[in-house]
């Protein structure tokens, strides 16, 4: 049964994007049976919260769920985000997408940057070429979904 998400001051803006974010299949699938499993290659203490908010809201039985703990992650990173003013739901979306893909990120080491020449080629192949370069760099379940 779907749950809803407690606001915690004026945490409307957090809650409206954390509540089609927790139902998205394919991230759901990957956090609950891949993400407690799987090497980190870094700390990921917003995912952390994620996965125990996704955890908290599927057992919640009806009642809705306070999402305090991803709350105080993203307050601990972004100052903007302190506090329980309102703010911008689609800053905090792309803060949440962009910080978990960090945490995720599948990359160990980026390659260095690298001047790429592909006026020859056709559209496709360009294409082709760049995402080579992107994923080289940045690849995960973020990246894959969103």
């Amino acid at each position: 049964m779907p749950v809803g998400l407690r606001n915690i001051g004026n945490t409307c803006f957090m809650n409206s994007v954390l509540q089609p974010v927790l139902a998205t299949p394919y991230l759901n699938d990957y956090m609950l049976n891949q993400f407690s499993t799987e090497r980190k290659l870094r700390q990921t203490p917003l995912a952390d919260s994620f996965y125990k908010l996704l955890k908290s809201v599927r057992s919640a039985n009806g009642q809705a769920v306070t999402p305090s703990d991803i709350k105080m992650q993203v307050s601990r990173t972004v100052s903007q985000f302190s506090g329980y003013s309102q703010q911008d739901s689609q800053e905090f979306m792309r803060f949440l997408i962009d910080r978990m893909h960090d945490e995720l990120n599948r990359v160990s080491s980026k390659p260095g940057y690298k001047e790429m020449k592909f006026d020859k080629l056709s559209p496709a192949e360009q294409a082709e070429k760049w995402a080579e370069y992107y994923r080289a760099r940045d690849n995960s379940v973020m990246t894959d979904l969103f």
